[in-house]
């Protein structure tokens, strides 16, 4: 009788050793999914409220696809990877928290479901193909600070009225916003370099891409981008007196705050920008305060800072500058300027 106990335990144990050595584990306390060697493998059985812990480093391709019974998503923080597909076609999941280490959230990842609001931590820098679309009821969207790339279709079908996006964008795909309600589109940076064909197609009448007043790589005030109406933000308010407690919100506002154009001569003073700057602007005249210049980033082929003079590269073109105040007390007032050359 003994024999045989000892024989059953030895079984379940090498039978448990052997699971463990492959990394076979129900993940959760009612065992809907599985982990195999940190992926998350299948989610078929799952219901209700999942919480993916931490014992999950990559959700597999597929894995909760096709499942109509998942009504909500906590993403634990050891996930990095949302694989292809993974969620597609969740119709009544209606909420989704992703943990802050996910990097790539990837193609179809969230098709077809009903979100209604989703948040993209600052760690995520690929936004799949289609990650999110046809997600008709997705009406708010919160795009991370990471994020270079925004798939083709990402966000198409949703019903997204407005969208920030962040500096670090460069690509958006195409079709990324079509067919969506979209009516502000608010850049936080320049221009993305890539914009795929018809990104914002088929959106609200006389959608605005609101952008710095400083941006680079969009056209004139009014002018269409890519089917948007550009509208310029402001340059810093005018300060009547440098001893102000602080700087005045600022208004649209076009234009440079100083333009010099300068014909056959090759460099211009930083002095002479400081009186133009002091006239325009109406602050008073203190020895005390200083300044620090930064050519725009588009500008540096046209022109360069050397000691106190900016210095042109190219005998034609525009050079666009920050020069940025700081008064004896400590305030900043960040002002643009702008020289254009000519033979």
């Amino acid at each position: 009788m003994k024999l045989n106990l000892l024989k059953k335990l030895l079984s379940v144990t090498l039978i448990t050793i052997f699971l463990l050595g492959f990394n076979v584990i129900p993940a959760d306390a009612n065992g809907c999914y599985t982990v195999t060697s940190g992926v998350l493998s299948s989610g078929s059985s799952c219901t209700g409220d999942v919480v993916i812990d931490n014992s999950v480093t990559s959700i597999g391709i597929s894995a909760f696809e096709n499942n109509s019974r998942i009504t909500s998503v906590t993403i634990g923080n050891s996930v990095t990877t949302i694989g292809d597909h993974a969620f597609e076609d969740n119709t009544s999941l209606t909420s989704v928290t992703i943990g802050s280490s996910v990097t790539t959230i990837g193609y179809s990842a969230f098709y077809y479901s009903s979100l209604t609001s989703v948040t993209i931590p600052n760690s995520v820098t690929e936004i799949g193909d289609s990650a999110f679309q046809d997600n008709y009821l997705l009406a708010s969207v919160t795009i991370g600070s990471s994020v270079t790339t925004i798939g083709a279709y990402a966000f198409e079908y949703s019903a997204l009225t407005s969208v920030t996006i962040p500096n670090s964008v460069t690509t958006i795909g195409q079709g990324a916003f079509a067919d969506s309600a979209l009516a502000s589109v608010t850049f936080l940076g320049n221009a993305p370099t890539t914009v795929g064909a018809n990104a914002f197609i088929d959106i609200a009448d006389g959608a605005k891409a609101n952008v710095a007043y400083n941006a680079t790589g969009f056209p004139a005030q009014g002018g269409l981008w890519n089917g948007l109406i550009v509208t310029y933000g402001s340059a810093p308010s005018e300060d009547s007196d440098s001893s102000s407690p602080s700087v005045i919100t600022p208004v649209v506002e076009e234009a440079p705050d100083a333009v010099f154009n300068l014909k056959n001569k090759k460099y211009l003073s930083k002095y002479a920008m400081k009186i133009e700057l002091r006239k325009n602007r109406s602050f008073k005249r203190n020895p005390e305060d200083l300044y620090k210049y930064e050519i725009f980033k588009s500008s540096k082929k046209t022109c360069t800072i050397i000691g106190n003079y900016v210095t042109r590269l190219k005998k034609t073109g525009t050079c666009d500058f920050y020069a940025t105040r700081t008064t004896a007390k400590g305030k900043k007032y960040k002002y643009w300027v702008q020289i254009n050359y000519t033979k």
